[in-house]
């Protein structure tokens, strides 16, 4: 998992914010992806982020689950470039969910 204080997908939303890149946990160390997710927004909230936001596959049903559970909202799907976890502006395109956690 990467927190960057920038992302290209989000230029259409204003306000300071954390953003989770690359995160992902092994089935056997369950648990783990919620501590991750508060570590993030404690860090974004310590950095003067008024949100945590995210994106993922917009096809994956069960991790969208996982963030809505998590208290991240909706906030609309967008085509990137690239395969999924990539961003480029050859190949083919990817519909992302973007999720954002209010702070």
């Amino acid at each position: 998992m990467t927190l960057d204080w920038s992302d290209p997908l989000w230029s259409d939303r204003a306000g300071k914010a954390g953003y989770v890149h690359r995160m992902a946990v092994e089935r056997w160390a369950a648990g783990i992806g919620r501590a991750i997710l508060t570590w993030a927004a404690d860090q974004a909230c310590a950095h003067g982020g008024a949100t945590l936001r995210l994106d993922c596959v917009a096809a994956n049903r069960g991790l969208r689950a996982y963030y809505e559970a998590a208290g991240f909202q909706h906030r609309g799907d967008v085509e990137v470039g690239g395969a999924p976890g990539q961003r480029s502006d050859d190949g083919i395109r990817t519909l992302v969910s973007r999720y954002e956690l209010p702070l």
